[in-house]
């Protein structure tokens, strides 16, 4: 749902690729059609996955990739604010294919916020603590944006975000006990919505480190 308009979309393409040396993520989702693309712009936890995966590694610490390899499963919800608009992420690690490239099958489920066609979504930069257990990453967070149009000027709002990502615990994991919670910083959060070729773009700077 977006407001008040149910949507359904199948068989979406997204794509994402990182740059290694400093922990930047980019994901594009193709074929998203108005007003699905503006409204979905505020929901930078799909490509967060990528950016958790991949950040860049800090001393005594791991990125998702090494912790869960390429098989894992990821839930979260997300609550957005003041509308209490709710909405589900499920991520499914499928393995390298024979290119080497990670296989992700995503599903999304909910409602999220109206946004005006035409607006901007800036997003805050933020710190989120990873909390490990066998088998399980857990983190909650809140985050906050703005949408800037031209019909309603500037609005804040916040969303609510719970996850947990569930794997296979390596029995050769060499972590020291120390690094059970990390602490990934996000920044130079970006978020765009191309209409002409209907691609909603989200890019995200993400740095992994024992917490403080």
């Amino acid at each position: 749902m977006v407001g008040s308009t149910p949507v359904e979309l199948n068989n979406i393409d997204l794509h994402a690729y990182i740059v290694v040396g400093d922990g930047r993520a980019y994901t594009a989702i193709s074929e998203i059609p108005e007003p699905v693309g503006w409204a979905m712009m505020p929901v930078s936890p799909i490509g967060e996955l990528f950016g958790w995966l991949f950040a860049l590694e800090l001393p005594n610490s791991q990125a998702g990739f090494k912790v869960t390899g390429a098989e894992f499963s990821r839930h979260a919800e997300v609550v957005f604010s003041p509308g209490n608009q709710r909405l589900s992420i499920t991520q499914i690690g499928r393995g390298l294919d024979e290119n080497n490239h990670l296989s992700v099958d995503t599903v999304i489920h909910g409602n999220v916020p109206f946004v005006p066609p035409g607006a901007e979504v800036t997003m805050e930069p933020f710190k989120e603590i990873y909390q490990y257990y066998p088998s399980v990453a857990t983190s909650s967070s809140v985050r906050e944006f703005s949408i800037v149009s031209a019909e309603r000027g500037i609005e804040s709002f916040t969303f609510h975000l719970k996850q947990n990502i569930t794997y296979r615990d390596c029995r050769h994991d060499n972590r020291a006990p120390t690094s059970e919670t990390l602490q990934i910083n996000m920044e130079r959060v970006f978020v765009m919505y191309i209409k002409e070729e209907q691609i909603l773009r989200y890019a995200i700077t993400n740095k992994i480190s024992p917490v403080g």
